[in-house]
């Protein structure tokens, strides 16, 4: 139960994260959102939820779902840092191009700097 709940809140928080306008809160966002499907995907693996894995009184069970997990984390942190590089590479060109300073609010959302709104 207690897996369901933080599955659940990890997804609620990076949605909410996704929606957000600034880029680092984009990422972070997608950052929890992957964490959210490996839980569920390891807590929906096991039908015997109370048992350990290898017991010798029953069958012990398929590695394929810790395998799968293992590899979406492998491609999630690939991403993560793709679109940390992304975001890095974008706020540094609109600040080289000089409009930094004439109000653009996406690069001072990324960055976390401007007047108004929250700041990262």
């Amino acid at each position: 139960m207690s897996a369901a709940i933080a599955t659940g809140v990890l997804a609620a928080a990076g949605i909410y994260l996704l929606l957000h306008g600034s880029l680092v809160r984009v990422v972070i966002g997608f950052l929890l959102l992957q964490h959210a499907v490996n839980l569920l995907l390891v807590t929906a693996r096991s039908p015997q939820r109370d048992e350990a894995p290898i017991l010798p009184a029953v069958a012990p069970q398929d590695p394929l779902g810790q395998a799968f997990v293992v590899t979406a984390i492998v491609i999630g942190f690939a991403s993560v840092i793709f679109l940390l590089a992304l975001t890095l590479r974008y706020v540094r060109a609109v600040r080289a191009s000089g409009s930094a300073g004439r109000g653009n609010s996406a690069v001072e959302s990324a960055s976390g700097e401007g007047g108004g709104g929250a700041s990262w």
